[in-house]
């Protein structure tokens, strides 16, 4: 039986697609596939826990979308033992290895061959696999077949109400920031004065004794003026600092996507939420802070 199926054509929802899988394989080595009746959810998680991320794709980003649920019966007692109440459709999840499924369209992205797209999972067989089907104007088929695993979905439980402090600026301008960072930097740090915001690359410096150094400290920072952003709602001398290389990467992504990119913090340890979204898709990445 084919649990989930959807179809995507060849063009910007393709292209987007492929964006967005390519920048969760930067996060981990898997990635975890959730179907819902209404849409499909991509997510991804660091082995430190540090970075979470996902990207919910609405049923109607794509060109054709089904979804089959198995179905759990719930109860309640009755004056005769139980008596069932409904039946709660079970969303689908699944992990696979992002080497495999990522490089698929790593490839075809730019591929001005491929006409279509169509992925779904087969367990219709003993051995299961998610299938990616790639249809070209030439009538040639392409055909991947992926070992899965199942998974248990992720729960998020910070949401952007638990942070007083935001912004949102839009993504070619702190994309244009960003690329001045050193590609060696570890950590950023934003610090939000009166009229501007200090954006600072850095890592620290790492001895193996007194007199051998491992790695030299290095700071870039950015004064960036407030008018840049499209709104500020954060408390002066505020300060949040993150990795570096996942910034990087959200950047990348919402700046491809041509969106306006929302940042929520709090205290230092917290993590700060930044979303984007366009039509059909919305994108959020959790970066854990530090001191």
């Amino acid at each position: 039986m084919t649990r989930f199926a959807f179809t995507i054509n060849a063009g910007n929802h393709f292209r987007d697609w492929s964006r967005c899988v390519n920048a969760l394989a930067r996060i981990s080595d898997k990635i975890l596939i959730e179907a819902r009746s209404n849409q499909i959810k991509l997510c991804s998680c660091n082995s430190s826990r540090s970075v979470f991320s996902f990207m919910e794709f609405q049923d109607e980003f794509f060109d054709k979308y089904t979804f089959k649920a198995t179905a759990t019966t719930t109860s309640k007692p009755s004056a005769t033992g139980f008596q069932a109440i409904n039946k709660v459709p079970q969303n689908v999840a699944i992990e696979v290895q992002t080497r495999f499924f990522a490089s698929i369209f790593r490839r075809h992205e730019k591929d001005p061959t491929v006409d279509k797209c169509e992925v779904y999972l087969d367990n219709s067989i003993a051995e299961c696999r998610l299938v990616v089907v790639l249809r070209c104007k030439s009538g040639a088929i392409k055909t991947y077949r992926l070992s899965y695993e199942s998974a248990r979905a992720y729960r998020v439980l910070h949401s952007i109400d638990d942070y007083p402090n935001s912004f949102t600026i839009k993504a070619h301008i702190l994309h244009q920031y960003v690329e001045h960072t050193s590609g060696r930097a570890e950590a950023f740090s934003m610090k939000f004065a009166p009229d501007e915001v200090i954006l600072t690359s850095f890592t620290e410096i790492v001895r193996k004794s007194s007199f051998e150094v491992l790695k030299q400290p290095l700071q870039t920072a950015i004064h960036v003026n407030s008018l840049d952003f499209d709104e500020l709602l954060t408390n002066e001398d505020d300060e949040v600092v993150f990795s570096l290389k996942e910034f990087r990467t959200l950047v990348t992504l919402a700046d491809n996507l041509e969106a306006v990119i929302k940042g929520s913090f709090s205290e230092a340890t917290m993590p700060i939420i930044f979303e984007f979204d366009i039509e059909f898709l919305k994108c959020v990445f959790l970066l854990f802070t530090g001191e």
